[in-house]
């Protein structure tokens, strides 16, 4: 028997997932759903399992590269969270794959609500890991001798804690999202609940990805300038214009949701355009998702301390160099709070 759904007045996420899984649901009046469903098809069905699956390998191999004690730095530190934030990302994008393909809808009701809490987290994390790095640049770059005062081991552990502190927790309301709008569809209660929602969404968005962005450009221009008139090593230099292009790459991958939000902010309220801006949203999040394997090839090609370790842990994995002491063992918990003699990354 067909059925028939109206999306535009309708917010129920079984409803969704019915149209999703029925290939006898008439679909009323929906606005650009067939650019959204394709959307969804082709990226979380098809392409999210596929470059997670090239780009996890490269954040693990990362990971161990960048728990070297001879790499141990107050900048690998910030790297390493990094890189650990990315590879929980491209695990949750896995959940988001097995929502798309699984058939019963208790289950897409049960994992999506982790797998959207976990994207959502782990993006603004890596989001202001990746402001760290540049304020530890802009502090070594432009007020060099108080660097080594300020950029301490220690004190880029502390903050490789908190900021993963931080986004964890202000992202726990996506964990219980759907419970939280769906309470009473027209009830004054969940008419209010939308609009925390919204006001929380907003406010979520515009730490997530409009002032990280807006830190980003700023410590990258003061950089830039420096760079100019200063006269550093060749390697502080290379180092420097290596973690610049981190920072670059993710403002470009971050810039589009950036703008997409402030759209969705500003813009009038016109249905016809919500499916529209929904398949949009799934290839802004495609680009975050893209951004998290590209660190690990920035790293190989434009930094030879990064090159030659990861080098020794391949050879260590592969049976052709095991001597002792060759790789060590991820035990960076530790190492944290392990102040540096030199900035080797």
């Amino acid at each position: 028997m067909d059925q028939s759904i109206d999306f535009t007045e309708s917010e129920n996420v079984d409803d969704f997932y019915l149209l999703l899984n029925s290939t006898n649901a008439t679909i009323i009046n929906p606005p650009f759903f067939a650019f959204y469903l394709q959307t969804e098809i082709i990226l979380t069905v098809i392409l999210y399992p596929i470059i997670s699956a090239l780009i996890l390998p490269m954040n693990i191999f990362a990971i161990t590269v960048l728990s070297n004690k001879k790499m141990r730095s107050s900048t690998t530190i910030f790297l390493l969270t990094l890189s650990v934030s990315d590879m929980v990302r491209v695990f949750s994008i896995f959940l988001y794959f097995v929502c798309a393909i699984v058939k019963e809808s208790s289950v897409f009701l049960k994992v999506y609500p982790y797998a959207n809490y976990l994207v959502n987290a782990t993006t603004t994390c890596s989001a202001w890991v990746t402001v760290a790095i540049g304020a530890e640049r802009y502090i070594s770059v432009c007020h060099a001798n108080s660097a080594k005062q300020i950029c301490t081991c220690k004190r880029a552990g502390i903050v490789s804690c908190v900021i993963p502190a931080i986004a964890f927790i202000f992202s726990l309301p996506y964990e219980d999202m759907f419970s939280f709008l769906n309470d009473g569809e027209n009830s004054p209660e969940n008419n209010i609940n939308k609009k925390a929602w919204k006001m929380f969404h907003f406010t979520y968005h515009s730490f997530r990805a409009v002032l990280p962005t807006c830190f980003l450009v700023s410590f990258s221009a003061c950089i830039l300038h420096r760079l100019r008139k200063s006269r550093l090593s060749q390697g502080r230099k290379r180092l420097t214009m290596t973690l610049l292009l981190v920072i670059f790459v993710f403002i470009i991958c971050v810039l589009p949701d950036a703008i997409l939000f402030i759209w969705n902010t500003f813009r009038p309220s016109d249905s016809n355009s919500e499916y529209l801006l929904m398949g949009i949203q799934k290839i802004t999040d495609f680009l975050l998702l893209f951004s998290s394997g590209l660190n690990f090839l920035i790293y190989c090609m434009f930094n030879k301390t990064f090159a030659k370790s990861g080098k020794h842990v391949f050879a260590f994995f592969t049976k052709s160099d095991r001597r002792k002491g060759s790789l060590e063992p991820l035990l960076f918990l530790r190492r944290l709070t392990q102040q540096s003699e030199t900035n080797v990354f």
